[in-house]
């Protein structure tokens, strides 16, 4: 479960580190330019991550960095589903989507 996973869409390179008691959250602009990082708890409950306090941007285009000030109105728990797909452990996002962190 820890490690590494993330997604790359048209707009954002979408990044989540899974530590042994936090998660680190990053997305960089399509020039790769840090836009928004954020941190906090994970807890694990079955076959779902919960994410507390976390930005979910998806594939929205960020115009300018996000501060971890004006994130807070957006940051809310999360929960996505985990599975085993091809050799790659995934975070389900959005499945209509097709957003899946991967590691």
């Amino acid at each position: 479960m820890l490690g590494n996973y993330s997604f790359t869409r048209e707009n954002i390179i979408d990044t989540l580190i899974i530590k042994d008691d936090m998660y680190i959250h990053k997305i960089y602009n399509k020039n790769s330019q840090l836009m928004y990082q954020g941190e906090n708890k994970w807890t694990l409950d079955k076959d779902r991550i919960n994410l507390d306090k976390f930005y979910n941007n998806e594939d929205n285009e960020l115009q300018e960095p996000l501060s971890n000030e004006d994130a807070k109105k957006f940051l809310m728990l999360t929960s996505f589903p985990i599975y085993e797909q091809n050799g790659h452990l995934i975070l389900e996002v959005n499945a209509d989507e097709g957003i899946l962190y991967k590691k």
